[in-house]
């Protein structure tokens, strides 16, 4: 029976096809169905205002297709007919040169991402008589504003989201690359998929508590954005939602919420043992906490300051794109067996990942097209000459090293003596500082 079902479903959309067709008049392509016309495409090259007209081959035109004034970039405003009730996805897609757009009572379905990219758009218009929607400000509403739907890409400054809203749809605030502050009522409690994906002019962002949801890539690539709280509310961040923010140093989480946790700026689940984000701005070296056993997907991703990271043992798994675009990460230290790893990890980062002796039967000589290498460096031997400790360091070259001193073994300080490559089999290091010290401890790390 399932079967049969599928094959009159086939059925139906061959005879449906058959009796469409498109057609063209003057700009527009359209199709007719049952009497009612609907845009299917518009000429790309017109320029200026537009009222879209209301009838196509004799038939009223009743829904705006799927895409169908996608990248009329030299579009600049549209007034939508009252013979209109749908606007499919995409409908005015890209159309950088938009400046407002005028929504009739009519129009009772708004489909998903239809002003993204108009990055020149400053006001939606809704009739006030509309049932379905509503504006304020220019901005797009659900009728009883509940729900914001799309803020115009061409806004700028400061917004702060009405206390009767409680979601934020998704891709709300894509690409409103002028706006530089939000701040987000207590009242809301969803924000939606990509909502201010690529607001690269962003830099501060209030989230009030009573936030439970950040949907998948909410801030991804917000690149001004600097810092970022998570209040206690917050039960669910999906992925990426705060990658790619390279200005972004600090993540810090309430320390009442239950699900989620922040140390030195990065982002874990509660009990630490998976690092979910570490924040776009973070520079230089940085050592994964023992904790760990899982990084996450896109965890370090697009982190292009980082120089160095040490994976402790613990870490048993890492996820898809985890380092990916790390464009300055020259090296990953690895304490334990090879973890388990999805796609794409190391793409576009040109690290070299050191493992340690005790694994080596775990390691192939490259990973996702990054070359593995064995760190083995040890002390030989320690002589005291003329009031100076000589060590000699061994290993199997090249690999990079660093060796510090301190006077107990349990110290959070230690002072570095030398940062170098063993580019041959042993290597010499002085301290003449060694005789001013009772006791002197020293140790080899990475870099």
């Amino acid at each position: 029976m399932k079967h049969t079902l599928h094959t009159i479903a086939v059925i139906t959309f061959l005879f449906s096809a058959y009796f469409t067709h498109a057609a063209q008049e003057g700009s527009y392509i359209y199709t007719v169905s049952n009497g009612q016309a609907t845009i299917s495409s518009f000429i790309r090259s017109y320029s200026g205002a537009l009222s879209i007209t209301n009838t196509l081959g004799g038939c009223p035109v009743t829904t705006i297709g799927d895409a169908a004034f996608f990248s009329c970039a030299s579009l600049t405003s549209v007034t939508i007919p009252s013979s209109v009730t749908k606007v499919g996805d995409f409908a005015f897609y890209y159309c950088t040169s938009l400046t407002n757009v005028t929504i009739p009572a009519s129009v009772t379905t708004i489909g998903t991402q239809v002003f993204d990219f108009c990055s020149s758009l400053t006001t939606i218009a809704v009739d006030p008589a509309n049932v379905a929607f509503s504006s304020v400000d220019g901005v797009l509403y659900n009728k009883l504003q509940t729900t914001l739907i799309q803020c115009p890409g061409g806004k700028s400054g400061n917004f702060a989201i009405p206390s009767t809203v409680t979601t934020i749809g998704d891709h709300a605030f894509l690409f409103c690359a002028r706006l530089t502050s939000v701040t987000i009522p207590s009242s809301v409690t969803t924000i939606g998929d990509y909502v201010f994906h690529l607001c690269t002019s962003l830099t501060n962002v209030t989230i009030s508590s009573g936030v439970t949801t950040i949907g998948d890539w909410a801030f991804d690539r917000c690149t001004s954005l600097t810092n970022v709280t998570i209040p206690s509310s917050v039960t669910t961040i999906g992925e990426r939602a705060l990658a790619a923010c390279t200005s972004l140093t600090t993540i810090a989480v309430d320390p009442a919420n239950v699900a989620f946790s922040s140390l030195d700026g990065v982002l874990y689940n509660k009990l630490q043992t998976t690092l979910i984000q570490c924040p776009g701005g973070k520079s230089g070296n940085f050592a994964i906490p023992s904790t760990v056993t899982t990084i996450g997907n896109y965890a370090f991703y697009y982190c292009t300051s980082l120089t160095s990271v040490a994976i402790p043992a613990s870490v048993t798994s890492i996820g898809t794109m985890a380092f990916r675009d790390c464009t300055s990460l020259q090296r990953l230290y690895f304490m334990g067996a090879l973890p388990t790893y999805g796609s794409e990890v190391f793409y576009s980062a040109p690290a070299i990942l050191y493992y340690l002796p005790a694994y080596a039967t775990t390691w192939p000589s490259t990973i996702d097209d990054r070359p593995t290498k064995l760190w083995n460096p040890a002390f030989s031997e320690a002589t005291l000459l003329s009031g100076s400790i000589s060590c000699t360091v061994t290993g199997s070259p090249p690999i990079p090293i660093a060796i510090e001193a301190a006077t107990n073994l349990l110290s959070a300080t230690w002072l570095r003596l030398q940062t170098t490559n063993l580019t041959s089999d042993f290597l010499s290091f002085d301290d003449p500082d060694a005789t001013n010290y009772p006791i002197r401890f020293y140790r080899i790390v990475g870099p």
